[in-house]
């Protein structure tokens, strides 16, 4: 007999399946199979949808796991056995009678239903008739082809699961063969209640998603903690997938390239099931930065710097037929003033020429003139409302019009402070759609230095998308109060104009601080209840959908997942049938070890004021003594594991989560043994700030080696650096060996080719962050000060030479004066770090490099700044 996808069944009784059945309305038994033969039919429209053939192939297939059993699947007019049950699936002559219509329901609606001797279930699917293919064995995955798409209406197969789980006792607690729970009988008597409904969020989505699933090693490295590329993830899919190591071994050299395309397709197909089920995708509410395209459509510098910046024969020629199809005019004046030469920021946003064109793009974009992706937005088409927001950054423009709106200063990420200038202009774009499209509606984000509530009313037609940037982090942390402050606002004025609300959340479940190529220990993301108690306020305010920057771990995707979908499920339920559910006696340890790591995150009395949230995370919650109570509790559920199952699923566990642990722990041992680079900085003659003039052979040499991706190990490129000062200015040399015809120019600088150098007070906040690049373009950014600011006047400049064909010097000058907040001089001691962020086409990884002076340290590392002592 060939191999299934199928679960090692495990056989409970239905009442601890069913432990987080929502409650409702007495239930009507039904009996689907008695003594291992069917007792119902499946019944499909003769034009069925995807949705209803989809849900067809999945309750056959469940209903066999469970019982031995299966049941045949006709068409409306095909003979049927005699005092069988009718399932109806999706829309049929039957339903239409009986009042469950395609026009009855609205988006996303679904209904379970039950007459007499006849079950329904159905709801507003998408009329895709086409061909498709849904396959279970495992060596056949790769046969499924044309399913649903992830955010397709697919109401039937909603309704389907609503049963499975509802009536059924079906969990999905995984991805994986082991993850999912069946309850074993010969007799299958479904406990049917009524149902009609929406789900709670209307969107429910992911940074990690597409409408075709889940990208191949995402789900892992997220909700396992476990990163690609390792062993430790060799370890962890050999545990969770045996079935497809042992199909497709990737041993023999020749077949390995095939074998592991065949193994990435069927896992995808696993994990896709896994999305199904758990009713991910909805209707996109999406917006983002929709105004990157004025670059090239209104901007002529933008061709002159790619066009000089052009490598090849074949850019050259790309560059042009692209200004070619796309440049329109050039409107120097239409962005932000007052940054110097260079790529301006942002936009003018009291400029109306720049309103006026934003708002006939808006006119286009509804009357299909111009599409999202002609716009520079390919997420967005109509009737979805024209997709409006500022450039990422703060640096808003500064000229006369632009200096006469109202701005609040604030240190925060999360601010008000550009809500005003933003949303005005919002307004204004608004009301010139609304002349000619009345119903038309324009949706923004609430985001970064415009987070806050403007000090006016919003048009009516303004949807608004709130970006919790904080979300995990506790309340205790300044800068998730003030940003929760914020979201209160838009909560009341929401409640007000009821006009639609949904947000942007972001999470790194512990995979790790910042995803710029260092491997960074971020506490684990297990945060359900803090979940739980979002989730009474998102629902007081209507949040109609949720986009997640990231994805959370196990278990609390899994209880994600169903809150957005059914808000009545209750948090505490869902973690006990997901810990027994899995490891069965084993899971009471493990639950014991995931409420003690969430309850440290969540416990101000374990956060020392003014330390920074991510400077906690191994210092003061996860300390070698509570590692030391988890690894007991580890190998409590070792020996309480019992079935081959549970086993399996402990190992899983101990491979992703505790593993991670393990190695986070080792890791801060390790960084906190590595010394910290201490030097003294010689003063020399005064050379005024002219680099030329400075006295380099005086300056001090900086010591090495300088260590790659925030750890020990020394990187293999080659820099050299040199350090002084004159009383009045610091000046910094570094040289670095590399082929220069590689380094790449980004227009804002990050994310690379660039130096960026972090210098502070303090091994704390409030620090600054200067950036270079290779054509001596710079930046300097303020955080944790009275107002956290980009583009900072402060003196600091640069002079880069890539003359050389295999050398990169730069030469920099920081005035004392402005170098960190208050200044600093001679015979004080400051705190630096210089890290380098290498682009892919220099050190031929992705997404890039980072190397780092200090060992153990990378971007915004800064409790392990080098002490930099200041002669007299």
């Amino acid at each position: 007999m060939s191999p299934r996808y199928h679960a090692v069944v495990w056989c409970l009784m239905v009442g601890l399946a069913l432990l987080s059945a929502v409650p409702g309305f007495a239930a009507t038994p039904l009996t689907l199979v008695h003594d291992g033969q069917p007792a119902a039919v499946i019944v499909l429209g003769e034009e069925a949808s995807k949705s209803a053939r989809f849900g067809a192939a999945e309750l056959q297939w469940h209903v066999k796991q469970m019982t031995g059993a299966e049941l045949p699947i006709v068409r409306e007019g095909e003979p049927r056995p005699a005092g069988a049950v009718s399932v109806y699936i999706g829309d049929t002559t039957r339903t239409r009678k009986i009042g469950l219509s395609q026009t009855m329901f609205r988006e996303q609606e679904y209904a379970v239903k039950v007459m007499d001797n006849e079950l329904f279930l159905v709801g507003k699917d998408k009329p895709d008739t086409g061909d498709m293919k849904v396959v279970y064995e495992i060596e056949r995955l790769s046969e499924n082809a044309g399913w649903p798409l992830l955010f397709d209406e697919q109401g039937s197969l909603y309704a389907v699961y609503e049963f499975l789980e509802g009536a059924c006792g079906v969990r999905w607690l995984n991805p994986y063969p082991t993850g999912i729970l069946l309850p074993q009988s010969k007799t299958l008597v479904a406990q049917v209640t009524e149902v009609t409904r929406t789900p709670q969020f209307i969107w429910r989505d992911s940074s990690l998603l597409t409408d075709q699933g889940i990208r191949p090693a995402t789900y892992n490295y997220y909700a396992g903690l476990v990163k690609p590329g390792t062993a430790a993830y060799q370890a962890y899919e050999r545990l969770a997938l045996p079935e497809l190591d042992v199909l497709y071994p990737r041993t023999d050299p020749a077949k390995a390239k095939t074998e592991q395309a065949a193994y990435d397709r069927a896992k995808i197909v696993l994990m896709n099931f896994f999305l199904k089920r758990l009713r991910v995708g909805g209707e996109r509410l999406n917006c983002n930065h929709s105004l990157y395209s004025y670059y090239e459509r209104f901007r002529e510098a933008t061709w002159t710097e790619y066009l000089a910046n052009a490598k090849t024969p074949a850019q050259t020629a790309y560059y042009t037929k692209r200004k070619a199809d796309v440049f329109e005019a050039d409107h120097p004046d239409w962005f932000a003033q007052g940054y110097g030469p260079g790529k301006p920021p942002q936009l003018c946003y009291t400029n109306p020429e720049v309103i006026q064109q934003v708002a006939q793009d808006a006119r286009d974009y509804f009357d299909g003139k111009k599409t999202g992706a002609q716009l520079g937005f390919g997420y967005a088409q109509p009737p979805a409302p024209f997709p409006l927001e500022a450039m990422d950054n703060r640096s808003y423009c500064k000229c006369e019009r632009c200096a006469k709106v109202p701005r609040t200063p604030h240190k925060y990420y999360s601010s008000g402070a550009d809500s005003d200038n933003w949303f005005s202009f919002v307004n204004e774009v608004a009301k010139e759609l609304r002349k000619t499209h009345p119903d038309a509606r324009i949706r923004t984000l609430a985001y970064m230095s415009h987070a806050g509530k403007p000090s006016f009313p919003l048009e009516p037609n303004v949807e608004v998308q709130f970006c919790a940037v904080c979300a995990d982090s506790p309340l205790y942390d300044p800068w998730s109060s003030s940003e929760h402050e914020l979201f209160l606002e838009w909560g009341e004025e929401i409640k007000q104009s009821g006009r639609e609300f949904s947000l942007w959340t972001y999470t790194n479940c512990g995979v790790t601080d910042y995803e710029k190529g260092e491997r960074n220990y971020a506490y684990p993301g297990f945060m359900a209840h803090n979940l739980a108690r979002q989730w009474e306020r998102w629902r007081e305010f209507k949040v109609q959908g949720l986009f997640l920057c990231g994805w959370y771990a196990e278990p609390d995707q899994y209880v994600m997942w169903h809150l957005f979908f059914d808000g009545r499920r209750d948090v505490d339920k869902l973690l006990k049938e997901y810990f027994t559910g899995l490891y069965g006696a084993a899971g009471v340890p493990l639950k014991a070890m995931y409420d003690d790591i969430e309850s440290r995150r969540y416990d101000e009395s374990l956060y020392p004021p003014g330390k920074l949230i991510v400077d906690c995370y191994w210092t003061d919650w996860g300390t070698a003594e509570r590692m030391e109570a988890w690894g007991k509790l580890m190998a409590e559920a070792r020996a309480l594991a019992k079935t081959e199952r549970e086993k399996r699923n402990v190992a899983i566990f101990e491979a992703g989560p505790w593993a991670f642990l393990q190695e986070a722990r080792k890791s801060q041992e390790e960084r906190e043994a590595s010394p910290i680079h201490s030097l003294t900085v010689p003063r020399v003659p005064a050379a005024g700030g002219d680099l030329a003039k400075v006295d380099w052979a005086k300056a001090a040499e900086l010591p090495g080696p300088w260590h790659m991706q925030g750890s020990a190990s020394p990187t293999q490129r080659s820099y050299v650096g040199r350090v002084a000062h004159d009383g009045e200015n610091l000046y910094l040399e570094t040289i670095e060996t590399v082929d220069t015809s590689q380094l790449v120019v980004s227009p804002q600088l990050a994310p690379y080719d660039d130096y960026e150098i972090f210098v502070a007070k303090q091994r704390a906040r409030p620090y600054r962050q200067y950036l270079s690049g290779p054509k001596g373009a710079t930046a300097a950014l303020a955080y944790g000060e009275a107002e956290a600011t980009l583009h900072l006047d402060v003196g600091f400049r640069v002079e880069s030479d890539t003359s050389a064909k295999d050398k990169w010097r730069q030469r920099m000058v920081f005035p004392l004066a402005t170098l960190v907040a208050g200044g600093v001089k001679p015979g004080d001691t400051l705190y630096m770090n210089i890290t380098r962020v290498i682009s892919p086409a220099v050190c031929g990884e992705r997404p890039y490099q980072v190397d780092s002076w200090v060992s153990h340290s990378a971007l915004h590392k800064v409790d392990r700044l080098a002490e930099v002592k200041l002669a007299p």
